[in-house]
């Protein structure tokens, strides 16, 4: 939702925009929140990518708080000086 050209263009009301916001929360938390693993699962991605990533562990050679130890530039790469 791109509330806040909404609000800017006078489209919607701060409260109409309070409201969307909570309707939206409830639904991704009702509707959305319970379907998640079924919603990963229809993606096919393997089990172990998620047991590999970063993101998924903590604490061991490839968890996220190692990772995030040092400047991994932005998880890109220097550019190589030629």
């Amino acid at each position: 939702m791109n509330q806040p050209y909404f609000l800017t263009a006078e489209i919607i009301t701060p409260a109409q925009g309070r409201a969307a916001q909570t309707k939206l929360e409830e639904l991704v938390r009702d509707v959305l929140g319970p379907q998640c693993l079924n919603i990963v699962d229809a993606w096919g991605i393997p089990a172990q990518v998620f047991r590999e990533s970063p993101a998924a562990t903590r604490g061991g050679k490839m968890s996220w708080d190692k990772y995030n130890e040092y400047d991994n530039f932005g998880e890109t790469y220097p550019r190589p000086k030629l």
